[in-house]
């Protein structure tokens, strides 16, 4: 019986393990994105709750709490900076990190865009859907929809929002001063569960999420009317025009547009993003260089983080950005990635006791040691703390593909 038993264990625990590797490429904790750029490389870093600024002892983390909670607010940056939040009012965010509310009240923040000129954002204002160009002093208004437009991209040339409702896509395209062009207009077979867009150089690519199957198609608008490419089984990045060749990741692999030639096999890659001249992608929780041949040199590692400056936070907002930051720190304890921090004896302690006497080991610190040397653990203890695991895990498993298929749900 207890052989059996011990069976059951192993045999469930290895399972929950395996999960964890399938699950990790999906984190709870990861950078999404690069907000600023200098000689030095990455300054500001959108993550997926938070943001990061770089410091002298690495990148300072920096709480949503600060624009009120909403982790999945746009953001952005204004070429030459600063940096941008659209949630329920404009953030500016300064290298240093400094933070700012914009001096205009455009509404709640949809969506942001920017090409090498300029940022554009989509701003909900009663029951209208406000386009607008934002500098760091004004906001000026290009269009008003009476549609509820919710995604927007830019490129040098022009503007293009798109609708999704149920089965029913509405794509237009805009000049850069707002004035209305091309509009298309089309049905799918199944419903659209959301969507992403995408500008690389003049062309307008648009992922659907179906509902069934095929569940993933990614297509662009040509001649007036949106040609399906490809499908997938679970993501689409990109597309990515970089020293002439078309780069897209199809479910975790970066490989051409047209699926010729793989450029990364070994690394699961999920998303695809320039910000100016650089060109990058999520690799793991960090991001990574692209080149022509393929990944190469890493930009930023979540372990690179240091705590955030609470200064200049209210009581409640110091309260629930420390616990973020906690629950940020002990996924990357439970990932083996840092050390779990000691804890500090209670006031009134008797210095000389032993130090391991009585002492409560907290999860993170076990994750840790599991890590280490799991012999030291009961196999049904393994278990449950595998199973806590797991559990922090699958809680992300949707972060970075809000990056990727923005809010356009029917």
């Amino acid at each position: 019986m207890r052989l059996r038993l011990l069976f059951y264990v192993t045999f469930s625990a290895a399972l929950l393990l395996g999960s964890l590797r399938a699950a990790a490429h999906n984190s709870a904790h990861a950078a999404l994105a690069v907000l600023g750029w200098d000689e030095q490389g990455a300054s500001i870093l959108q993550l997926t709750r938070g943001l990061a600024y770089r410091s002298e002892d690495g990148f300072r983390y920096v709480c949503p709490e600060v624009w009120g909670g909403d982790i999945n607010a746009p953001a952005s940056a204004i070429p030459g900076g600063p940096a941008v939040v659209a949630a329920e009012q404009l953030y500016l965010v300064e290298a240093n990190g400094q933070i700012s509310v914009h001096p205009n009240h455009q509404g709640k923040g949809i969506a942001l865009a920017r090409n090498g000129d300029a940022l554009f954002g989509l701003f909900a204002s009663e029951d209208r859907v406000e386009l607008r160009r934002i500098t760091r002093s004004a906001s000026e208004l290009l269009q008003s929809f009476d549609e509820s437009f919710g995604l927007l991209v830019a490129s040098d040339s022009a503007l293009t929002v798109l609708q999704v409702s149920g089965q029913q896509l509405v794509l237009q395209r805009l000049s850069l001063t707002g004035a209305l062009g091309e509009r298309v207009s089309w049905g799918e077979p199944s419903k659209i569960v959301s969507a992403a867009l995408r500008a690389s150089g003049d062309q307008v690519f648009v992922t659907l999420v179906h509902s069934t199957a095929p569940w993933l198609t990614l297509g662009r608008i040509r001649d007036g009317r949106y040609e399906p490419l490809r499908s997938a089984s679970s993501a689409f990045a990109g597309p990515l025009t970089l020293a002439g060749e078309t780069l897209v990741v199809r479910d975790g692999t970066l490989e051409l547009l047209d699926g010729s030639r793989a450029l990364s096999q070994a690394s699961y890659v999920e998303c695809l993003e320039a910000f100016d001249d650089v060109h990058y992608a999520c690799v793991g929780d960090g991001l990574t260089e692209v080149g022509g041949d393929g990944l190469g040199k890493s930009l930023f590692d979540m372990v690179s983080l240091r705590e955030p400056d609470l200064e200049e936070l209210s009581e409640t907002q110091r309260s629930d950005c420390s616990a973020r930051w906690r629950d940020l720190r002990t996924h990357l304890v439970l990932e083996g990635r840092v050390a779990a921090e000691p804890r500090e004896q209670d006031a009134g302690e008797d210095n000389g006791a032993d130090a391991g006497a009585g002492e409560t080991v907290p999860m993170a610190a076990a994750a840790c040691a599991l890590g280490r040397g799991a012999g030291k653990l009961s196999g049904l203890s393994a278990l449950l703390l595998l199973s806590v695991m797991l559990s922090a895990r699958r809680a992300g498993v949707a972060a970075r593909r809000r990056k990727c298929y923005s809010a356009s749900e029917s």
